[in-house]
């Protein structure tokens, strides 16, 4: 039976909702939390809890084959097509958790700061850390430091070059209260103040992260829904919020999927902050189980993308190299380029500049252009980008 949310059951079953409260609140399967859940303008909190109900059970079950099916197809994918797609990956993940923000950017402008060719660009900090997660890269995230730590790195210079005026201003965090507004300008939330609450408050909430008697799973939407509800910075709390997910995500499983929540969460975005209304709802009384059990979807759905789209790369990589050997190229390195373009063209869509190719092959730049200029008739296509030439395997071919 799917779990029905104590908001539901207060407009369509009051005679229900009080006993269903009070059975799921004092379960000996129900994990309570020191964090107190207050809805907008309303003057009652309620502490925060977690029901285990059998579709939180099935649901981490299916994240964890989901994982392991992935782990199985990798070993199959060439490191370089691995790398191309990486690649696309983080440039539509920083487009993504920049847009569910209304946040404006550009794919050029990101694969600009990725190539080098834009070392100016306030997106600069973001980019490179989702680089960093994909190199897997570590950092602590034990204290209030360490999350002030990683909000400098990763938007500080995007938000006060844009609104000095929400500069941070106490220790650590804000001193003074943000209103966090819908798309119509309704006021839907009043993050935590003074800092003392903020800091009080994010510090059980790092407790709940790294508390190894929950799942990791939970503790990791626990946490999500934690951060977004105490809004420790004046602007930027999403990016953050989301990247430290994806953090997460990737240092306990595998990257690719980390680097494609916020590409679901854009695709979802509105049922992404109606999980957040409805948890905030006093009707809903503290009940984490709903946030926890719909964030999980949308990471499972995360993992269900990346695998369906290796495995169609996968599949069109075959095809690709098939339809290659019937071209019959007999020089080793030409054949090898064409493989070369053909997986970046797959797995990133990009193609490849000379300089890349070179890298790549482990050839120099004569040896690879007098290749390219041997290759069959209509095998490449190229366009110019910037100073340099990208080529592709053209559509026919793949």
């Amino acid at each position: 039976m799917p779990y029905v949310t104590l908001h539901k059951l207060y407009y369509q079953d009051p005679d229900r909702y009080e006993t269903t409260y009070q059975q799921r609140y004092t379960s000996p399967f129900t994990r309570h939390f020191p964090f107190s859940i207050r809805a907008y303008h309303r003057p009652r909190a309620y502490e925060a809890f977690l029901c285990y109900p059998e579709e939180l059970l099935q649901l981490t079950e299916r994240i964890g084959s989901l994982y392991a099916d992935l782990l199985q197809l990798l070993p199959s994918i060439p490191q370089p097509a691995r790398q191309q797609f990486q690649y696309s990956c983080i440039v539509e993940e920083v487009q993504s958790t920049n847009e569910i923000e209304g946040v404006y950017s550009t794919r050029k402008e990101i694969r600009d700061i990725l190539s080098g060719k834009n070392r100016v660009s306030r997106q600069r900090s973001l980019v490179q850390q989702y680089v960093d997660l994909a190199a897997e890269q570590d950092f602590s995230l034990a204290t209030c430091a360490d999350l002030r730590a990683l909000y400098d790195r990763l938007v500080a210079e995007e938000v006060y070059a844009e609104a000095p005026d929400e500069k941070l201003d106490g220790r650590w965090f804000r001193k003074e209260s943000v209103d966090v507004v819908s798309g119509t300008g309704k006021v839907v939330h009043q993050g935590l103040y003074p800092e003392e609450k903020i800091i009080e408050a994010l510090e059980t909430a790092l407790k709940v992260l790294h508390d190894k008697r929950i799942p990791i799973l939970l503790r990791i939407a626990l946490f999500h829904y934690f951060f977004a509800y105490i809004h420790p910075f004046y602007d930027g709390n999403g990016r953050t919020d989301r990247f430290i997910t994806s953090w997460l995500l990737g240092k306990r499983f595998q990257v690719l999927p980390a680097l494609r929540l916020s590409v679901v969460i854009r695709k979802q975005k509105k049922e992404y902050y109606r999980l957040f209304a409805e948890t905030n709802e006093e009707a809903n009384r503290g009940d984490l189980t709903p946030f926890v059990l719909g964030f999980l979807q949308l990471i499972a759905q995360a993992f269900d993308e990346t695998l369906s789209l290796l495995q169609q790369e996968l599949e069109q990589l075959e095809i690709g190299k098939s339809r290659l050997q019937k071209l019959a190229i007999q020089d080793p390195v030409t054949r090898s380029l064409a493989e070369l373009l053909l997986e970046a063209t797959l797995f990133g869509g990009e193609g490849l500049t000379m300089e890349q190719l070179c890298e790549q092959s482990r050839k120099s730049r004569m040896t690879v252009q007098k290749r390219l200029d041997a290759m069959p008739e209509g095998l490449l296509t190229r366009e110019k980008n910037g100073k340099a030439w990208v080529y592709r395997i053209a559509r026919e071919i793949r």
